[in-house]
């Protein structure tokens, strides 16, 4: 009951009670925290926002993935193999190279980097420093998630300190920030953009009155060496914060061109050293994604169990369509969609926020609406139905497919929009009916919500066991005896869905734990001209009876497998290890093969 009086204003108590903004600051000093007698220390306040943070990640099956060395969770997921074979084939490169992110031995044909496999390089480098401890399968990612959920709780907290001084409303909102749907949709299926927090990271310190010129530098660098999509986003978020500090003449402008200058030399070097700069990462693609106007209250696909309780989930028609509108996906949920009405009611009645924040906001919504447009592009869609389409010139066109998941730029957008959402609701209640309401939209909102942290909890649970391991022993000789392996995969298979083939994980992931090399990778950008080229120059060698020096092929390419077998033969041995077509060059006794197999329509 003291708890109940506490939470609706009745009595004043531990966590119940009104306190003055804003203190502490996670990037340096800032204006003195004043607080009253029974203020919660801040150490208390920490662990709170720690908890929840910890609290929500368990409840979205963070158990079965935080264990530095279960893989399985990683290599049967969508995209997830691909980082994690990065990973470990990252790992035991060297660090003098150049750049330091290259990755030579994980797809040689077409060398890639550590930031094309989406392996958090800033994780990745850190890692790599203590590799001679760390286990063979050991996986960073999900502590990754872990961390990102805390910095979720963290940097929600933060913001809503903006906007009241009463705790129960902060944590309240920090939950909103926390089961953010367009953060929980990422956490599993692509652990480096659920490192989201960079983005309220950047809305707080864009609502400061100060510009923290070293935050902000240290922010972008971290941003640079997570993923491009969030460094992009941050990028627009601080010119919105550079506008805003000219306009009102904070700062001078040759003070800050020198500034801006200097931040982005930093950031050009951080990202050349990663290993941005190839020629893979800059040519656009023919693909991209989008989003569409009603993303708010569009719940998504009717895939697996729905986005949603209340809303109905979208007719699944085609792949095509849901590859391209799943990453603008930017569902609101009840609780959120509910708090909205209400800000729009108070607006429509004239009430006013006078936040010291607002002119700072307005230029971040201006930015925000921008990405807003290029997520977009040029097919504007209202759920999953196509109004209308149109052509960019060519430059524009050029610029819009450069970003291949430019449905999620809607990001800083739904953020800014749920911190303004807040910002009404706190202002248009007194205090004790504004904990009711949030109290109320919490609920609805987890009720909502609730299908998804269900879902991941059985999905991550029966993926818990792992990858199937290849069976025959001579798998382990072959790696002991030769250095490099080749997988040529089905023709059908385009070369970026390499890694959706279980043959090419399980034999990716046993070379990588053995040392060797292999042809091609689970890369998010390849140079498709330089794949084909050598695909041919290899068929045209084995063909011809040939092989490459110390290396043994799985040619999972049926027809090729066919002419290989009525290829001469030069000493190779090719047969079925595993239900997999193999060919070993020059095979030693004690691998103990099975007999040859023979070309089925083999003529002369």
């Amino acid at each position: 009951m003291d708890a109940l009086l506490c939470l609706f204003g009745r009595k004043r108590c531990f966590m119940g009670v009104k306190f003055r903004t804003i203190g502490y600051r996670m990037f340096g000093p800032g204006e003195p925290l004043t607080m009253t007698n029974n203020m919660p220390p801040k150490g208390v306040q920490v662990m709170a926002v720690v908890l929840i943070g910890v609290l929500v990640f368990a409840a979205m099956g963070g158990a079965h993935v935080v264990s530095p060395t279960h893989i399985g969770w990683l290599m049967t997921g969508g995209d997830t193999p691909a980082h994690y074979l990065g990973w470990s084939y990252f790992r035991h490169t060297s660090w003098w190279q150049w750049p330091l992110g290259a990755n030579p031995e994980y797809g040689s044909d077409a060398p890639g980097t550590i930031v094309m496999s989406d392996s958090i390089p800033v994780a990745a480098f850190f890692f790599k420093l203590w590799r001679g401890w760390l286990s063979l399968d050991f996986q960073y990612f999900g502590i990754w998630v872990l961390f990102c959920f805390v910095m979720q709780a963290w940097f929600g907290y933060r913001l809503m300190e903006r906007l009241s001084e009463d705790v129960w409303l902060r944590l309240f909102g920090c939950f909103f920030f926390t089961t953010a749907a367009i953060f929980l949709v990422r956490i599993y299926m692509h652990p480096a953009l659920s490192a989201q927090w960079i983005l309220l990271a950047a809305i707080y310190l864009g609502l400061d009155k100060h510009l923290r010129t070293t935050a902000w530098w240290a922010l972008l660098l971290f941003a640079a060496l997570v993923h491009a999509y969030l460094l992009v986003m941050t990028s627009a978020l601080w010119l919105a914060c550079l506008f805003h500090h000219v306009r009102i003449r904070s700062m001078r402008l040759p003070a800050m061109l020198g500034y801006v200058l200097a931040v982005m030399f930093s950031i050009v070097l951080a990202m050349w050293s990663a290993g941005y700069f190839v020629h893979e990462a800059v040519v656009p693609l023919n693909v991209r994604s989008y989003t569409n106007l009603a993303f708010p209250i569009w719940s998504g696909f009717c895939v697996g169990d729905p986005w949603s309780h209340i809303i109905p989930c979208s007719k699944f028609e085609s792949l095509g369509i849901a590859l391209q509108l799943g990453d603008g996906f930017g569902y609101f949920g009840l609780g959120y969609l509910v708090l909205s009405v209400i800000a729009l009611v108070f607006l429509a009645l004239g009430k006013r926020m006078s936040p010291g924040w607002s002119g700072a906001v307005r230029p971040m919504l201006l930015v925000s609406l921008m990405l807003l447009i290029y997520a977009m592009g040029d097919r504007v869609y209202v759920g999953p139905h196509l109004l209308f389409a149109f052509h960019w010139p060519d430059p524009l066109d050029y610029a819009a497919h450069v970003f291949r998941g430019a449905g999620r730029m809607i990001w800083p957008l739904w953020y800014l929009c749920l911190f303004m959402v807040m910002a009404a609701v706190i202002s248009g209640f007194d205090t004790q009916y504004a904990r009711v309401v949030l109290l109320v939209a919490f609920i609805l909102q987890c009720a909502d919500l609730s299908t998804v942290a269900m879902k991941l909890q059985r999905e991550l649970k029966q993926r818990t066991v792992g990858i199937p391991r290849l069976g025959s022993p001579q798998w382990i000789l072959l790696d002991k005896q030769y250095r490099h392996f080749v997988f040529i995969k089905p023709r059908t298979l385009p070369n970026i869905l390499v890694g959706w083939s279980q043959d090419y994980r399980m034999l990716t992931l046993q070379a990588a734990r053995d040392g060797l090399s292999v042809n091609i990778g689970y890369l998010s950008r390849m140079n498709e001209t330089v794949l084909d080229a050598a695909l041919a120059k290899r068929t045209a060698l084995l063909l011809g009876g040939g092989a490459e020096p110390s290396t043994y092929y799985v040619i999972d390419d049926s027809d090729l497998w066919q002419k290989i077998l009525c290829a001469p033969d030069h000493g190779q041995w090719h047969g079925m290890l595993n239900n997999m077509p193999l060919l070993v060059p020059d095979p030693s006794p004690d691998l103990k093969l099975p007999p040859a197999s023979v070309g089925q329509a083999c003529s002369g």
